[in-house]
């Protein structure tokens, strides 16, 4: 059986930890676009240089630094 909610219960409500933003950590630096990347963010680790680059700036960083990733034939 459901348990029936009255106006007057009362539920214990810490505003601190609800309020409280998590704490954003650091991971590194986008070589593309200089900005600081945040471990809530999307982005990736570059495996041929082990650099960090946020996922909206891959596609210009492998554009213009293609020759880190190509090797000629």
């Amino acid at each position: 059986m459901d348990k029936e909610y009255s106006v007057s219960d009362e539920i214990d409500i810490d505003i601190e930890n609800i309020c409280r933003r998590k704490r954003r950590e650091k991971i590194g630096v986008c070589i593309q676009c200089g900005y600081t990347v945040f471990d809530d963010e999307n982005a990736a680790k570059i495996n041929a240089n082990g650099e960090i680059v946020h996922n909206e700036c891959w596609e210009e960083y492998a554009s213009q630094n293609a020759r880190e990733f190509l090797t000629a034939i």
